[in-house]
């Protein structure tokens, strides 16, 4: 005589892959103005995908919630509005369902008191960490003109430091310095000027 038959089944969640893109480097802002940025929210998977929402940290902001179609996305305008001069950073974080995928993203700007405080527009083309840990600054110039490369441990206030002073350029080219002691893990930024 046989004996009952018994069946089992084991269920998983399907997968729902969520994708962020966007430059959320928002640079300088006079403060109490805004500044805005495009963030694209995508669904990377073969299910739909349900937001639920968006959290920001001080300083910025951009809500949308909704449903995105397996292989879709939408367009979500965010905003920094800095309240005082000092640096805003963190990372916005995207609620949804998705099991897959990065739902986060780092965002940064700063706060300046009046537009003299903005420094000379930069033309620095790559900044690459090298595996030795020093940085190289890839850097457009122009005939005629003298550059340096200078550097800040922050941006608001900002106490740059010149660590690479050129001769006037000859030719218009793209130029690299290799920064070899950029102090390990600290946060670092660069600029590049012409007195």
């Amino acid at each position: 005589m046989n004996g009952p038959i018994t069946q089992t089944a084991s269920f998983t969640n399907p997968p729902k892959l969520i994708a962020l893109s966007g430059n959320m480097l928002f640079g300088y802002v006079v403060a109490g103005n805004s500044s805005s940025r495009v963030l694209t929210v995508s669904n990377a998977g073969d299910f739909g995908l349900t937001v639920s929402g968006i959290g920001y940290p001080s300083g910025f902001s951009g809500a949308w919630a909704g449903d995105l179609a397996a292989g879709g996305s939408t367009n979500v305008s965010v905003i920094f509005v800095p309240a005082a001069e000092t640096n805003y950073s963190g990372t916005l974080t995207v609620h949804s369902a998705a099991n897959s995928g990065s739902n986060t993203l780092a965002v940064f700007g700063a706060g300046v008191l009046q537009t003299n405080d903005i420094p000379p527009a930069q033309n620095i083309l790559q900044a690459t960490v090298n595996p030795d840990g020093s940085v190289t600054i890839t850097y457009a110039t122009s005939a005629g003109f003298p550059y340096h490369v200078e550097t800040a441990n922050g941006l608001a206030p900002a106490f740059w430091t010149v660590i690479a002073a050129s001769a006037t350029n000859a030719a218009t080219g793209v130029v690299s310095f290799t920064d070899p002691n950029p102090q390990g893990g600290a946060q670092r930024f660069y600029r590049v000027v012409s007195p």
